[in-house]
């Protein structure tokens, strides 16, 4: 902030670039309405894949569902499991940043 000779506390500054990259990357509530349309056009250009979107309901007239797990398995990935599958499969997983705490779990065959 002193480089540029402005006057701002660090909340200012703060909200200022969490307003910015809102604008940009959108808001994560918007993001996690998209998932139903990531799904159906992850089955739409993969046939015989198999898609889990599993969400919790909320009561209220205007609950919206919260998002719990997404599963994804490609059709190539597992027709490819199947003809020659390892004897040793491994589970690998990562947090993720963001406001959620969610975490990326992936089973390695």
């Amino acid at each position: 902030m002193e480089d540029f000779v402005v006057k701002i506390s660090r909340s200012q500054a703060y909200r200022a670039r969490r307003l910015a990259l809102e604008m940009i990357d959108g808001s994560h509530q918007k993001q996690f309405t998209r998932m139903w349309d990531y799904a159906a056009e992850l089955l739409r250009i993969n046939p015989g894949s198999t898609i889990q979107l599993l969400t919790d309901t909320r009561d209220g007239p205007n609950a919206q569902p919260v998002f719990k797990r997404f599963y994804v398995c490609l059709h190539a990935i597992k027709s490819g499991f199947r003809a020659g599958c390892r004897p040793l499969i491994g589970v690998d997983g990562c947090h993720l940043k963001g406001p959620s705490g969610m975490q990326l779990l992936e089973a390695i065959g």
